[in-house]
């Protein structure tokens, strides 16, 4: 049968996400520029060439999935053959603690899993020579790199711990007031797609998806289509749709009326006792900073500081990609 990257509610997620950026973009003066093909590094090119080498440089975040950093690599290649004098510059910001400000190394690892305990000063002479050599060498973020990451715990508790006693998370920015589009971005900013647009490749696949019959993946799109339709309804709930302006009301909801009585260990889908934020972190309308800061400063704090250890699990569980390599 036949896989796909994004299924029908995904994708419409999806859609309500990039539309609430481009409007908050907007109403600041800026633009989002939008384009749907399947082979992003000729977008990027193009849009390189479009500017009359007025871009010098490219920014991306990397993940440490397979497809992600294959995808990365097809960009930079593309990048650096067709554009020589385009730097290009990769980081993380999806995290909750930064890669920079996290333990590098194993013995570094293991210091702040056992901070009390005296230090060999040879080892620790020698392991900061080795420290130096590797930061001058290895990109600090990134999934390169491989090496600063010896010596990561492979429990959760324990990373937790050495990430608590290295360091705490970065604040947040504040957004700007306002952007202003520079004169020489010159192309159109394109249309974004319709919810059909995305999903009739789905019905329209003569073979199944992921096993599932054709009469139930056209059901599955009906359901994403009937989903969509309910935000200007009366009963639209915030946690079913996607963007920065609802994933904070929907955070800020839970915080205030679900966040300190959620049980838990029943571990449920229901919305008084899971928080529902996984797909606005997986689609960037929340960061796990904004959610540690909000669920800090809420009313029940003490009782809603499980949202900040969670938090710091996706983290783990991130981390541990990225130290495994591709």
């Amino acid at each position: 049968w036949d896989a796909v990257n994004i299924g029908p509610h995904a994708a419409r997620i999806l859609l309500d996400s990039v539309q609430d950026l481009r409007a908050s973009l907007r109403a600041k003066g800026g633009e989002l520029i939008i384009r749907k093909s399947s082979n992003v590094a000729d977008v990027i090119c193009k849009l390189i060439s479009e500017q009359n080498g007025s871009i010098y440089e490219v920014y991306w975040n990397e993940e440490p999935g397979m497809i992600e950093l294959q995808q990365s690599k097809l960009v930079k290649r593309a990048i650096q053959d067709r554009f020589p004098d385009v730097q290009i510059e990769t980081s993380m910001q999806y995290t909750l603690y930064h890669p920079d400000d996290l333990p590098n190394g194993k013995m570094e690892w293991q210091h702040q899993l056992s901070p009390n305990k005296p230090k060999n000063r040879r080892r620790s002479t020698r392991q900061q020579q080795n420290t130096s050599s590797v930061a001058t060498q290895i990109p600090p973020s990134g999934p390169k790199g491989l090496e600063r990451w010896d010596g990561m715990p492979k429990i959760m508790g324990d990373f937790r711990k050495a990430a608590r006693n290295k360091t705490k998370p970065r604040k947040c920015k504040p957004a700007p007031a306002q952007l202003q589009v520079p004169e020489i971005i010159s192309s159109d900013s394109g249309e974004c797609p319709t919810l059909e647009e995305l999903t009739n490749p789905l019905v329209d696949c003569k073979r199944p998806i992921l096993g599932l019959s054709k009469e139930l993946v056209a059901k599955i799109v009906d359901n994403s289509k009937n989903r969509s339709r309910e935000k200007n309804q009366s009963s639209f709930s915030f946690s079913t749709t996607g963007g920065e302006k609802a994933g904070l009301q929907h955070l800020s909801d839970f915080l205030a009326n679900h966040g300190s009585t959620a049980e838990r260990n029943l571990a449920e889908t229901n919305p008084n006792n899971s928080a529902h934020i996984g797909h606005y972190l997986a689609f960037g309308c929340l960061s796990p900073r904004k959610i540690v800061e909000e669920a800090s400063n809420c009313v029940d704090s003490e009782e809603c500081r499980w949202v900040i250890s969670h938090m710091t699990m996706r983290d783990f569980f991130l981390y541990t990609c990225m130290a495994s390599g591709p």
